[in-house]
């Protein structure tokens, strides 16, 4: 089995889990003199059952992910991640997921900045204080194109791994 099988797997027994559990809950109470939808306890041991696959799915996927490596790209300029030529999938995610709050922070404070987001807003009368930023927003804009532009080459290259890992 293919490492993006077993985590196709995963969400899936995850969504299974979730259903059973309302399943279990709608089943848990019931009016005097009728019959349950369904019974309970069955469904509480196939919840258990489903609960034990994820746990060594997720085993098997963790430790795939710590074993192999993947290279990152060379063009990533001088940041971080840049001496890294290659970091073990887990790494790759952490980084990747490093990258996206990068990103958002960034974002967020130009967005600010350039007053965007109506926090610095517009002046209202002519006597008001006109507000400004010294933070440059062309520059901060680029920086935040660059960080998208890693997150979504990362990406790429996790999926890849996945498709072309064996599952441990």
């Amino acid at each position: 089995m293919k490492l993006a099988e077993a985590l196709a797997e995963r969400a899936d027994l995850q969504k299974r889990l979730q259903q059973v559990t309302h399943r279990a809950q709608a089943a848990a109470r019931y009016q005097e003199g009728s019959q349950p939808p369904e019974d309970v306890n069955e469904l509480l041991a196939e919840g258990v059952r489903l609960a034990d696959d994820i746990q060594s799915l997720v085993v098997r996927i963790n430790a795939t992910n710590s074993d192999t490596t993947i290279r990152l790209p060379k063009d990533w300029g001088s940041g971080r991640h840049a001496a890294q030529a290659e970091v073990t999938i887990t790494a790759a995610i952490a980084i990747r997921d490093c990258l996206n709050m990068q990103r958002k922070l960034v974002t967020e404070v130009t967005e600010a900045a350039a007053g965007t987001r109506g926090i610095f807003g517009y002046r209202r009368t002519r006597t008001e204080l006109v507000d400004q930023s010294d933070l440059n927003v062309a520059e901060r804009r680029a920086e935040i194109d660059r960080y998208a532009k890693h997150h979504r080459e990362l990406d790429v290259l996790i999926q890849q791994a996945n498709w072309n890992t064996d599952l441990l």
